[in-house]
């Protein structure tokens, strides 16, 4: 009784829209009753079960979280830190034609796969050294080179991730070498700068 009345009370103190985990009610009883209270909240209608261990408070016309979101929010629930897929990354910048259904992530910690409304999301592990490259244009980039391989990764390619960077980063590939495979580092090395537009 009381472990229920302590979630709920922590659930409307949430903000509209905040994603929470079972895992953040735990201090609220055993996980046996934690899972009975939320399932009671789900089947009143209270709250949205977004995938296993996930949720969000039911609002009035309040669309549901997006699927990255949720998983922002399962990951940072486990301590875990996540990245776009290499795939995803090669589709969007056009060096891959495409990808295998669903959606797929990086992640520093171990694999694994989960169901999130009707997306299926996979979590890949992935090194520390990949992930360190972030999730900014530069990071996603050099990412989506990686995933490709060396073989598929010729001057073409590189021109083409490299078409729009400006002098920011450029500097920010620098600074991030030391967390690329050599046969990386080697495709920027030999690169010349472009020459000055003739005025």
């Amino acid at each position: 009784m009381y472990t229920a009345t302590f979630i709920r009370r922590h659930i409307f103190q949430l903000p509209p829209g905040r994603i929470f985990a079972t895992r953040h009610l735990l201090p609220y009883g055993s996980r046996a009753a934690v899972d009975q209270a939320l399932s009671r909240l789900v089947k009143a209608g209270v709250i949205i079960r977004l995938a296993r261990g996930i949720f969000v408070r039911q609002e009035p016309g309040a669309g549901l979280p997006s699927v990255p979101a949720v998983v922002a929010a399962k990951a940072e629930a486990f301590g875990k830190q996540i990245a776009t897929g290499g795939a995803e990354l090669a589709r969007q910048f056009g060096l891959a034609a495409g990808t295998r259904p669903g959606l797929t992530f990086c992640v520093n910690g171990s694999s694994s796969s989960f169901v999130c409304g009707e997306v299926v999301v996979r979590l890949e592990r992935t090194c520390q050294r990949r992930m360190n490259l972030g999730e900014g244009p530069t990071g996603r980039a050099l990412a989506a080179l990686w995933h490709v391989g060396r073989e598929a990764a010729g001057p073409a390619e590189v021109e083409l991730l490299t078409r729009c960077w400006g002098r920011r980063e450029r500097q920010e590939m620098r600074q991030q070498r030391r967390w690329l495979p050599d046969w990386i580092s080697s495709c920027f090395a030999c690169r010349k700068p472009r020459p000055a537009a003739i005025k």
